[in-house]
């Protein structure tokens, strides 16, 4: 029998211990597709056993990778997405509301572990010891502001897909739309008319013989992060292409407002343009431009995402 895709779900939560799913604490995700797989290595044998075709092989090493991808980005219910990534989180008051400011953690022990739950009715896989890995926010006219987060983890746990499949309680945060947006150049608002903020870690898994074939643990690697951003042909944008010819360093505010109680920012504190392109035609004349993040002087402030809402506790 054929299996509808309309069926699925994807539900994450953060483990508080790593490779053990949690019993409460669940989120669902509003998202387009995911993709989690085992990924790995093979045992070659190279004996001679007067035969011509190889008699044995083996699995060696496996690590767990995909995406979750189309994820509706809202105000509240991605946060254990940014704190995987990201490592540390403080929380203040915000009026009747709450900041949860989340900034890169040079520490390898800060990564929080979540379980990705992934139902496609003929299975029910939990994806565990995971780490939030990439990070890309997109937005664009006309259209829902979506995250795609990209995971690595260390294990899998096979549930069965009839008396364990959760009972689907979707967030009731409203996702962002293209109008929530604002792009800010040095404290000066872009026009922008498209946006894909893109972060990615060469985060890998780390083996050894006493762990066996599953990851012994997950390392942090280098990030490296680019903002794209579209604009009409203007002012602004032709400042950009001096700065891209003087090698010029900006700062990026990126901002999804709904209320004063309910938004996203992402401030980039050291950016450089590395590429700048424009159209010609008989058309709108626009600019593509692509930012760079480089490193602040402090690295815990390279990169500042805070989240205002109604939610109390750390994610």
């Amino acid at each position: 029998m054929a299996v509808h895709g309309r069926y699925s779900y994807v539900r994450v939560g953060k483990e508080t211990n790593k490779g053990v799913p949690p019993a409460s604490g669940w989120v669902f995700l509003k998202h387009s597709s995911a993709g989690i797989k085992m990924e790995a290595e093979k045992i070659e044998s190279k004996a001679l056993t007067g035969r011509l075709v190889k008699y044995d092989t083996a699995l060696g090493t496996r690590k767990w990778a995909g995406s979750i991808e189309g994820v509706e980005l809202d105000e509240k219910n991605q946060g254990v997405l940014f704190k995987s990534f990201f490592g540390t989180e403080t929380v203040t008051t915000q009026g009747a509301n709450y900041k949860h400011t989340f900034k890169l953690s040079t520490n390898p022990a800060d990564y929080v572990s979540v379980t990705a739950e992934v139902y496609k009715s003929l299975w029910l896989r939990q994806f565990v010891g995971c780490r939030v890995k990439g990070l890309t926010i997109k937005s664009e006219l006309n259209a829902i502001v979506t995250l795609d987060a990209e995971v690595i983890g260390t294990g899998e746990i096979e549930k069965n897909p009839v008396a364990d499949k959760a009972t689907v309680t979707l967030p009731a945060e409203a996702a962002f739309r293209f109008y929530h947006t604002s792009v800010k150049v040095d404290n000066v608002e872009f026009p922008a008319k498209s946006l894909e903020i893109s972060l990615k870690e060469n985060a890998d898994a780390d083996f050894n013989f006493a762990a066996g074939v599953n990851p012994a643990e997950l390392l942090r690697g280098g990030i490296e992060g680019t903002v794209k951003v579209s604009l009409n042909l203007n002012a602004n944008a032709l400042a950009q292409y001096e700065k891209w010819k003087n090698q010029t360093d900006v700062t990026l505010e990126i901002k999804f407002t709904k209320s004063t109680d309910a938004s996203l920012s992402i401030t980039f504190a050291r950016c450089r343009v590395i590429d700048y392109s424009e159209n010609y035609g008989d058309e709108v004349l626009k600019a593509d431009i692509t930012f760079e993040i480089l490193s602040a002087t402090n690295e815990d402030e390279t990169v500042k995402v805070e989240l205002i809402n109604n939610r109390e506790e750390e994610y």
